[in-house]
């Protein structure tokens, strides 16, 4: 096993470029792996940009391997990018270490730079179906839709990422976000005319019960009240956890991963949480108990 040892920068804490380069030589002579470059645009201290920084080492050094630490891709133009990256590892002779990120929401290179913060989201998105991560996937796709990404922009991004991702990781993404039952990326949100569904027949639940069940890979709790059924999607509107039948306790639904707390007779979320579950339409018709989606 070997030790190599790389020294970064952020801020740039010389009194002048001969003095930097002064220590880059030092570096090159005395045995340093690597040096590497934060990646910032907006500083209030000064900072080199990196990939300017990564060509001028590229031409200053013989032996140092040298990488960003990280470049933020949400910041560049991603074809450019990967040439300034091609050209300098050429020139280099194969020293080029790249790293790349997605770049702090809350940096000030977003205002400075009059981008849209839905870049960031959408990037995080295909990088977590990339990894096949569907933790992640959940939580950035929601991320997303909470930041004004329609479903539309969603799916424009998997099918742009194409080449990077493949086939089989953007059906596992869709496969993941059909489960997760978004109204967004519902068939009916989509253009897509949504159809009617027979649940039960209507004397089968009786008056003042709850029911779960289960329909043509769906699922739904259905509370029987005094004026007629209520029909609630079984996904939490939390993290779209399905929600199990033994989470159920007379009227009252607890979702069993962050223990939101719903009334079934209203669909009203009365603990821990903010939004009520997600009702579909409904009616009766031959006696049967029919819902749409």
């Amino acid at each position: 096993m070997s030790v190599a040892i790389g020294l970064g920068l952020m801020e740039f804490p010389f009194a002048g470029a001969a003095d930097y380069w002064r220590w880059v030589d030092l570096c090159e002579a005395g045995g340093v792996d690597s040096l590497w470059q934060t990646d910032r645009l907006v500083s209030r201290q000064p900072i080199l940009e990196c990939m300017a920084a990564m060509a001028a080492l590229a031409g200053r050094t013989r032996r140092l391997r040298f990488g960003m630490n990280v470049v933020s891709l949400a910041l560049r133009d991603p074809v450019l990018l990967a040439k300034q990256c091609a050209t300098i590892d050429v020139l280099s002779q194969g020293r080029l270490l790249p790293g790349f990120g997605i770049g702090s929401p809350r940096g000030p290179e977003w205002t400075a730079m009059h981008l849209d913060p839905k870049t960031r989201d959408l990037i995080s998105v295909i990088t977590k179906v990339h990894a096949r991560t569907e933790r992640g996937l959940r939580q950035y796709l929601l991320r997303a839709m909470r930041d004004g990404c329609t479903a539309h922009e969603v799916l424009d991004a998997l099918l742009m990422a194409f080449p990077a991702l493949g086939l089989s990781r953007i059906t596992w993404a869709i496969d993941v976000i059909l489960e997760m039952d978004l109204p967004e990326f519902r068939p009916e949100a989509l253009g897509v005319p949504g159809s009617w569904h027979d649940l039960a027949a209507e004397d089968s639940i009786a008056p003042g019960a709850v029911e779960r069940i289960e329909c043509d890979g769906r699922a739904a709790f259905v509370h029987r009240g005094a004026s007629g059924f209520m029909v609630y999607d079984s996904r939490c509107p939390h993290e779209v956890t399905n929600i199990p039948h033994l989470a159920l306790n007379g009227t009252t639904l607890t979702c069993p991963k962050h223990e939101w707390v719903f009334d079934l007779t209203t669909g009203a979320c009365i603990d821990k949480g903010d939004r009520p579950l997600n009702q579909r339409r409904s009616k009766i018709e031959r006696g049967r108990l029919l819902a749409f989606w």
